[in-house]
């Protein structure tokens, strides 16, 4: 066999070797050595080089080989061969070249610092191409010049073909490998996401896990709170303790503005060139910057962004990555937010649940208890785990007479407010205030119960009450003594002759009469004041004459408006009427009205005490024409130890209104106030009752 046909079957086993080795791996590293080295031998080379490029034709990696062994070469000089030596001539002009006698070609680089690069004599370079772009360089050397042949040169551009495929598919390989490896990492980061506990777990999540996906050495994300973005995480920024919290102020022609007026991606391969507020924050270093808006729906969450100072800028996958991660991002900030807050209030109301002075259940609809704060067991004297998920019939047979007591009330919205006995585990005798009221807990209807142990105070107020009965009950008895004396003094005044001293004593008999009638007055209201709280005050109802009986009132009154220069005028209703009424509580009632008239109008006033008749019903009113009463006391006035006005010139204690509403009330009828500042008062009450006119006697 000739030597030409052993060299031609040589070189289709070099391409049938580099054929199969090209599909038995798509590891690029393992495709240039083994590709270099058959080449490198069946060519009968004595040298051989790779140099690879990435997408944008910039080195990636080159290998060095001499004869079978892979040699290391200084990266000082592979960027010296790119740059002035026929690599970069083959790479720049895109074809193919043989060069017979390096010596003899300014393409080759020479460099007497490196002697090894004087031995080569001839030289082939192959560019791989792949559509427009150069994939790598292929060249191969020989020590002697004019080795090499066209032969040699077809059969290196046809390796260069084949390695250029293969190139790609090992690249198309490790995109997809690479997108594979992203997608578990994204999808093991949205798992951990969902998981975080806090908001800052999961910025601490993001900011960490960001590297794993994208080159990245600075790294933060801004919220939007309360209209402005924040800074509430970063990584690899010198001045973070100053940034953190700190809102953003874009500039006015920021070309970030996108992010925030279009929610658009926006990216930039200098930023130091760009007019932004983001460069202020990063790395002096940082060169590449990317960011992109956390969008929850169409909501503006906040903003992500990531920079670094390598090579190669941010590209448009990189772009979908984080926008990716953004999504997704975005609404694990809000989700997890939300629930931190949820959990705040929930810790909040719990605490507040328990820490509540006052007794709390929440039961269901059926009347279950639900769920008892502290206050509740110990007033119950029950533990917690006991009392949950019992019927309030189990605790005490009155709850549930209660509890169903209220229920049509509670169905139309309204809160109701009783004092309830019930037996604790002990037997004692507990007193409840408590209001209940609709509510939904979780999302379910429920019924709270909020009370408190009253059982002292209302202890505190029977003896309260029972002292002053006590006392009230035993002043009675001396006063009515002592009016009686007065009145029999004022009969055996009778016999005096002595008309001027007589006179004189008779004025201070009539003072002392009436003084007398008022404090018995007063003892007598307070005792009926108390009576009729507890329902225990009945009515002396009797027929008696109104004219009359406002008789009883003008005298006892008309003394005292005259030392004011008051004028009081009595306006009765025409012919003789009569009223069925429990005379000494109606007559205590109007003197209360017209002595409060007296107290408060200012000398030289007028008052009108009115009656009129309206079937079976009465309407009395006193009117003056005194300061008037705000309308935030009017509200108070008729409850107990209520005045008008805090002046200490005018005397009484604020029981006599609270006695003439119950008084009234306990005739059944209603008392009111009308009254304006600045012009005057009228207190007016009505009573029914059986009531017959009488033509005067013509």
């Amino acid at each position: 066999m000739s030597l030409s046909r052993r060299h031609d079957d040589s070189r289709m086993a070099l391409l049938y070797l580099i054929a199969r080795e090209l599909d038995q791996t798509l590891d690029l590293d393992q495709i240039l050595r083994r590709v270099l080295i058959a080449t490198v031998r069946v060519a009968g080379a004595t040298d051989g080089s790779f140099f690879v490029f990435d997408d944008h034709e910039q080195l990636e990696k080159s290998l060095f080989v001499h004869g079978s062994k892979i040699i290391d070469v200084e990266k000082e000089v592979v960027h010296r061969l790119l740059k002035k030596g026929l690599a970069g001539w083959v790479k720049t002009h895109r074809q193919a070249t043989l060069i017979a006698d390096v010596s003899r070609d300014e393409r080759w680089y020479t460099d007497a610092a490196n002697p090894d690069l004087l031995l080569h004599q001839s030289a082939i370079a192959v560019p791989l191409l792949s559509g427009p772009k150069v994939l790598g360089v292929l060249t191969i050397t020989h020590e002697n010049p004019n080795y090499f042949d066209a032969d040699d040169m077809a059969l290196l551009s046809a390796v260069a073909e084949q390695a250029a495929i293969a190139i790609a598919n090992a690249r198309r390989y490790q995109a997809e490998q690479r997108r594979r490896e992203m997608f578990a990492t994204l999808n093991d980061l949205f798992r951990r996401m969902n998981a975080a506990e806090t908001p800052e777990q999961l910025f601490a999540l993001i900011l960490d896990r960001l590297p794993r996906l994208l080159a990245c050495q600075q790294r933060a994300l801004f919220l939007l709170q309360e209209g402005e973005f924040v800074c509430v995480a970063a990584r690899g920024i010198d001045n973070l303790a100053e940034l953190q919290n700190l809102p953003v102020k874009f500039y006015k022609d920021d070309f970030a503005l996108p992010l925030v007026r279009e929610h658009t991606p926006c990216r930039t391969a200098d930023l130091s060139a760009q007019n932004t507020w983001f460069k202020d924050v990063v790395h002096p270093a940082a060169r590449h910057w990317l960011g992109v808006p956390l969008m929850a729906g169409d909501a503006l969450v906040g903003i992500l962004s990531v920079a670094h100072n390598r090579r190669q800028p941010y590209t448009e996958e990189d772009e979908y990555i984080l926008e990716t991660l953004a999504s997704q991002a975005a609404i694990a900030i809000k989700t997890t937010t939300l629930l931190n807050r949820l959990q705040e209030t929930q810790r909040r109301y719990t605490r507040l649940f328990e820490g509540s002075s006052d007794l709390l259940l929440i039961l269901t609809p059926e009347g279950v208890i639900a769920d008892a704060n502290r206050k509740a067991c110990q007033v119950f004297r029950r533990p917690k785990d006991v009392l949950v998920g019992s019927h309030l019939a189990l605790v005490d047979p009155h709850l549930k007479e209660e509890f169903n007591a209220q229920r049509a009330e509670l169905s139309l919205g309204r809160e109701i407010t009783t004092d309830l006995t019930i037996r604790d585990s002990y037997g004692r005798e507990v007193v409840l205030e408590v209001t209940a009221k609709q509510t939904v807990i979780d999302g379910q209807p429920a019924i709270q119960w909020a009370g408190r142990d009253v059982t002292a105070r209302q202890e505190l107020t029977r003896l309260r009450r029972d002292f002053i009965n006590m006392i009230v009950h035993d002043l009675r008895g001396p006063m009515g003594t002592l009016l009686g004396t007065v009145q029999m003094l004022s009969i055996i005044l009778e016999d005096i002759t002595d008309e001027p001293l007589k006179s004189e004593a008779q004025g201070l008999m009539e003072i002392a009469n009436r003084s007398g009638q008022y404090l018995k007055d007063l003892i007598d209201s307070v005792l009926d004041l108390s009576r009729l709280e507890q329902g225990e005050a009945p009515l002396s109802r009797m027929t008696i004459s109104l004219h009359d009986l406002l008789s009883e009132v003008e005298e006892q009154t008309r003394p005292q408006a005259e030392m004011k220069d008051l004028h009081i005028e009595f306006r009765l209703p025409e012919g003789e009427r009569t009223i069925e009424v429990d005379r000494s509580m109606i007559r205590r009632v109007l003197v209360n009205l017209v002595d409060n008239a007296i107290k408060y109008t200012p000398t030289g006033g007028h008052i009108v005490v009115e009656g009129i008749f309206d079937d079976h019903t009465l309407t009395m009113s006193v009117t003056d024409d005194g300061p008037g009463i705000e309308k935030e006391k009017q509200r108070i006035l008729f409850n107990k130890f209520t005045r008008a006005t805090a002046d200490a010139s005018i005397q009484g204690v604020g029981l006599g209104l609270a006695f003439c509403k119950m008084a009234v009330e306990a005739h059944g009828g209603k008392i009111w106030l009308e009254s304006k500042v600045g012009v005057g008062s009228r207190f007016s009450f009505t009573i029914p009752c059986d009531a017959s006119s009488r033509e005067s006697d013509q």
